[in-house]
């Protein structure tokens, strides 16, 4: 899809991240339903759009990350707002209490961050590498849980979490894993000296 290839590498690394996820999905009862149709739906539009929004970050006319973070988030909103306005929720929105506005502004900020985040980073790597460190976002927070909320993880969520966490490894490679560890060690560095 517009000249982004997967290799063998690749493939049996996510091969592993979907062992992975499917030994944590049979932990529940886990039913492909409605909300599953959804997420899967969503997550093709979402290939489809970090692939496509890769080539507005390349060549000579490339658009800067940060003004899609917020063109998408303009989007967001504007059509968030149109739909509670024709299903008749404008005002519910508009009637928040103080506490359920900062919460809204906190999870609103956080995804901003992500969202600008996501797209600096597409523009430094491929869509398939952004998202396999992503779906390092899993074993990441089990591991918090694990310290900071003493929840420890059964052995069939360490299993599942550590194929996931080894394929993304294996896919993305251990050398360009550390380099992306290093090269975010660096931008925070940098801004915390701003």
């Amino acid at each position: 899809l517009l000249r982004q290839t997967l290799d063998r590498k690749y493939a049996f690394g996510a091969v592993l991240a979907i062992v992975g996820n499917l030994i944590l999905l049979s932990l529940g009862k886990f039913a492909f339903g409605l909300g599953e149709l959804c997420v899967l739906a969503a997550t093709i539009m979402w290939a489809f759009e970090w692939t496509f929004t890769k080539k507005f970050l390349e060549g000579e006319d490339a658009i800067d990350g940060d003004v899609l973070a917020f063109g998408r988030f303009g989007c967001g909103i504007a059509t968030m707002a149109v739909i509670l306005a024709l299903t008749g929720r404008l005002g519910t929105a508009l009637a928040f209490s103080a506490d359920e506005i900062t919460w809204s502004l906190v999870a609103g900020g956080l995804l901003f961050l992500f969202a600008t985040f996501w797209y600096r980073s597409l523009k430094h790597t491929t869509p398939a590498n952004a998202t396999a460190i992503l779906a390092l976002a899993g074993p990441i927070t089990t591991l918090l849980n694990f310290a900071f909320l003493s929840k420890m993880p059964g052995i069939y969520e360490i299993a599942g979490l550590g194929l996931i966490a080894i394929g993304m490894v294996v896919a993305v490679g251990i050398a360009r894993f550390a380099g992306a560890f290093s090269y975010a060690r660096e931008v925070v560095k940098s801004q915390a000296q701003v």
